[in-house]
């Protein structure tokens, strides 16, 4: 075979896949605990350095680009000039945001060549089926060992990857559910293609919350947003509601608690909002016993945070518009922590919502960019594939809007490669027969995604 830069890029991308989605299970389960750690740090730089030099390699559009400027420019306002901390500060928390910024590029650069784009997606989509079947396998081992909870990470490792591998799950089945079903037997078809719904049972295993949320959507948007799509809904309620039924009965019969509490507690409001959202005072102080007496990692609820930050930018004397800088949550750095962090740490740590995350590092100059960036992700489409799947696109927009609230997702490189490789493989080639003139704003759009000439 020829060793082209696209040859290159595509077998590099495709085998970053495997090496950053698995060597957490295999580390966590099969190597010495005292060597772990360390392997599990030189793993991960590998895998980052790889990544940002494929996307250095193949950042050639002009949205790529404005973003990623964009990005340098906004982050170094805020954290070295607002907050005068450190450029070393600066690049070390930028990787938070490395994955948004070049796992684009990365997808675009394959799709923007026909046959590079044919054949990656021939070979990838078949490395996803494997990848279900795993998941499978290491969460339910994982089950076995640790119980139902957060060690159920499948391949990611069991550090608390629980709602990555879930929300992985319920995006690569769809993909795939969706190339092989038949519309004019939709129900028919997807009983046919039974497989891709089983290999979701492992995700009530690890006892993520949102699991039934994703549940709920991806079977409405199995049904082909059309005109027929009320009749084929009507149709397909009573099998949706009896999955969803089956599937708290799985969660249940699964979950194990001790004590008085129950499976079914679970799903009472009173923990929803024990779960979400906390007393201020009463956080802080359970945090800090937790952090500075138990010797345990405290998981302040997530609302919680976001009703903090007022308190937060008073006490610290804070700008809204620029936040704190870069670089506080990069607590597992060989470079340290900020003094930030040090003050605290009772809040930083544990879950975050993405919004929180992103607003105490870039205030709401970041809250702009990184929404303007997830617009661009939908609206700026490969050159030569014009016809979105509306459904799987959807499906990734409410994973957004959800992980603005849920969690910090986002900065796990490997869940941004899945995301936005499903996404840009979601888009195809209009019907030659249907297809009608472009519009203008679509050749706008066409043209401000046109790579930049080399000499």
């Amino acid at each position: 075979m020829e060793l082209t830069k696209s040859n290159i890029i595509s077998k590099c991308l495709y085998w970053w896949f495997w090496v950053a989605t698995c060597y957490g299970f295999v580390c966590d389960e099969f190597l010495p605990i005292d060597i772990v750690h360390n392997v599990k740090q030189f793993m991960l730089l590998g895998t980052s350095v790889v990544f940002v030099l494929m996307g250095l390699a193949t950042i050639r559009h002009k949205v790529d680009i404005a973003v990623a400027v964009s990005y340098a420019i906004i982050s170094f306002i805020c954290t070295c000039v607002a907050n005068h901390l450190s450029i070393v500060t600066w690049l070390n928390g930028s990787r938070i945001f490395y994955g948004i910024i070049f796992a684009v590029p990365l997808f675009r650069y394959i799709c923007d060549n026909e046959e590079l784009h044919d054949k990656f997606i021939s070979k990838f989509d078949h490395a996803l089926l494997i990848w279900l079947y795993l998941q499978a396998f290491c969460i339910t081992w994982q089950y076995l060992e640790y119980g139902a909870g957060d060690p159920g990470g499948g391949t990611f490792g069991s550090e608390g990857y629980s709602g990555n591998v879930s929300i992985c799950i319920y995006l690569v089945s769809l993909y795939l559910i969706r190339k092989r079903l038949d519309n004019d037997n939709l129900w028919v078809s997807v009983a046919n293609n039974w497989k891709y719904l089983a290999l979701l049972i492992p995700t009530f295993m690890n006892e993520t919350k949102i699991s039934f949320i994703l549940l709920a959507l991806y079977m409405v948007l199995l049904i082909p947003i059309n005109r027929k799509t009320a009749k084929r809904l009507m149709i397909g309620i009573p099998a949706i509601v009896g999955i969803l039924a089956g599937a708290i009965l799985l969660f249940s019969s699964l979950t194990m608690y001790s004590g008085d509490f129950t499976a079914n507690d679970v799903f009472s409001s009173n923990f929803l909002e024990q779960y979400m959202y906390a007393d201020i005072d009463e956080s802080e102080g359970n945090a800090k016993y937790g952090l500075e007496t138990a010797n345990s990692l405290p998981d302040v609820p997530r609302l919680t945070k976001i009703a903090f930050l007022p308190i937060l930018l008073d006490q610290e004397g804070g700008s809204a518009w620029f936040g704190f800088g870069v670089g506080h949550f990069m607590t597992g750095s060989m470079f340290g922590t900020t003094e930030f962090y040090e003050n605290w740490d009772w809040l930083l740590v544990g879950t975050s919502p993405m919004i929180f995350l992103v607003f105490v590092q870039l205030g709401i100059l970041g809250c702009i960019w990184i929404t303007l960036v997830w617009i661009f992700w939908f609206v700026s489409h490969p050159i030569l594939y014009t016809k979105r799947d509306t459904n799987i696109q959807l499906l990734i927009l409410a994973i957004i809007i959800a992980l603005l609230l849920y969690g910090p997702l986002f900065r796990d490189w490997p869940f941004c490669y899945i995301v936005i490789a499903i996404l840009y493989f979601s888009w195809q080639k209009k019907d030659p027969v249907n297809e009608q003139t472009e519009s203008p704003e679509i050749q706008m759009t066409q043209e401000s995604q046109q790579p930049i000439a080399k000499s």
